[in-house]
């Protein structure tokens, strides 16, 4: 993490990374040997970002992940778990991923020099169900449990702005451990009134893609039963006894 000419700042379209203190080799580790460096939100609305690393039997990183208020600053500290003589090699990385709405920026840093390096073209990220302006959401607690959301603007770090003009869901913010995110998601624009909501929905048949999904068969599966009567549910536990005999009686010819 020796400090190296031109390559100790990094800059991003939503958050920026400087190098304020470095780390002098050889190190002993009599004390903690920390590096030092400056997040920055240099936006208008809020930044949530998590950091990870590619060694972490070498290195403590705090914090792992937060939130960022519009132009606002954290510290972010890296410290050395044991001692070394010479720089950290260039296959250790930190990698920090922040969001923003619909905005999503990755940039990792090499542990020596702490200098920016760009993500490879051909690397995609794993995860894709993101908070943002269109995606459709499962509601699993409240008066409208089990309806179809879509998200229609992000208030903050635990709360968004949804709408459901097709499934009956009025306008409401709600907080984010009361949803599930889908992989379905309309083009719609932040803010959008429920009018060009609705269109957006009809024109892109996303109820009946999401009726389609596997996820949505086995909540309408589970709903059935649990709305089976005595004698139906007697008829369905005749049904699979009848079929587990059938399946035995094949097995034992075998």
């Amino acid at each position: 993490m020796a400090k190296r000419e031109g390559v100790n700042i990094i800059l991003t379209p939503l958050l920026s990374v400087t190098l304020e203190k470095t780390i002098e080799f050889p190190v002993q580790l009599d004390s903690p040997v920390t590096a030092n460096l400056r997040l920055e939100n240099t936006t208008n609305a809020p930044v949530a970002y998590k950091i990870q690393t590619t060694a972490p039997l070498n290195y403590i990183y705090m914090p792992g992940y937060g939130t960022l208020k519009a132009q606002d600053t954290q510290g972010w500290l890296i410290t050395l778990k044991k001692p070394m003589a010479d720089p950290p090699p260039s296959t250790d990385r930190f990698r920090v991923m922040a969001t923003q709405g619909f905005r999503v920026q990755g940039f990792s840093c090499l542990t020596q020099g702490l200098g920016s390096q760009p993500l490879p073209s051909g690397v995609r990220m794993t995860f894709t169900r993101f908070v943002e302006p269109g995606r459709v959401c499962l509601i699993t607690y409240g008066p409208d449990v089990g309806k179809i959301c879509t998200i229609v603007d992000v208030v903050d770090d635990r709360r968004a702005l949804i709408d459901g003009p097709l499934t009956g869901v009025v306008r409401q913010t709600i907080p984010y451990k009361r949803l599930r995110l889908t992989d379905l998601r309309v083009e719609v624009d932040r803010g959008c009134s429920t009018d060009s909501l609705a269109q957006a929905l009809e024109d892109d048949s996303t109820l009946s893609k999401w009726e389609e999904t596997t996820w949505a068969k086995k909540l309408a599966a589970k709903k059935r039963r649990a709305n089976l009567t005595d004698l139906e549910r007697f008829k369905v536990m005749v049904a699979r006894k009848k079929k587990s005999r059938v399946i035995k009686d094949a097995i034992k010819k075998k």
